[in-house]
């Protein structure tokens, strides 16, 4: 998908995948997985879903098959191993890319919650700021390195639940290597998610932004199911 903004290319048979979304200029918001020798992996990093909560849950490089398609969306679907349906639609607007994915069955009669894993690329992570709303209206604004014990350490985690689960709203904002400001917003609604969570590494330059949905029980038209809206903002 392509528009004057921004493409994202799409792998149907690697889980249902973005692999990568650019700039007009080629700029990267999503990190492509490349050690810079042997070419790309593909079936790393970009965004990705998995159908359970762990890390690599069964879904994340199942065949999609596409259902309908046009200029500014696709839709795909998988039916997994276990019998549940995943089916997801995927939209360029703008500066804005939206994914809606939602996980039914007409076989399994259980409550269910998916993990969805988009792995930003954020150069110097640690110097990026992370800005959340939550469900009281109170706003935060923290530089991750202001988190990070010791300073030179590799990786962060932040959680997100309960109370400091981010209220359908939160954001990355970063300098890139020729000073443009970079913003990168998700909103979604925060009844669809159970708890968020925060992944910084900096050897690899990365930033996720991670959901895990709320649980729901499976039936054969409804289940959990999340629309998240990327919106990237450049000054």
């Amino acid at each position: 998908l392509k528009n004057d903004v921004l493409s994202l290319d799409i792998l149907p048979d690697l889980g249902g995948r973005i692999w990568r979304a650019q700039l007009a200029d080629g700029l990267d918001i999503l990190r492509v997985n490349s050690d810079g020798k042997d070419g790309y992996n593909p079936d790393v990093d970009g965004y990705e879903e998995y159908a359970t909560p762990e890390h690599r849950g069964y879904g994340w490089n199942e065949k999609f098959t596409v259902k309908s398609k046009g200029k500014d969306f696709v839709e795909m679907e998988c039916l997994l191993k276990d019998g549940v349906l995943v089916t997801r639609r995927i939209e360029l607007a703008g500066n804005s890319f939206k994914v809606s994915s939602k996980y039914t069955s007409k076989t399994l009669k259980e409550k269910r919650s998916y993990r969805v894993h988009p792995v930003f690329y954020v150069p110097e992570p640690q110097n990026a700021t992370l800005n959340r709303t939550f469900a009281d209206g109170k706003k935060t604004n923290v530089v991750f390195s202001s988190l990070m014990e010791p300073a030179d350490v590799e990786y962060l985690e932040v959680w997100g639940k309960d109370a400091e689960k981010p209220q359908g709203h939160w954001q990355i904002a970063y300098k890139t290597a020729d000073n443009r400001a970079i913003t990168i917003t998700n909103t979604f609604n925060p009844a669809d998610v159970d708890f968020c969570y925060i992944h910084l590494y900096r050897p690899e330059n990365h930033v996720n932004l991670e959901q895990w949905s709320a649980p729901k029980e499976l039936s054969p038209t409804d289940g959990p199911s999340i629309s998240n809206t990327y919106t990237i903002d450049v000054k």
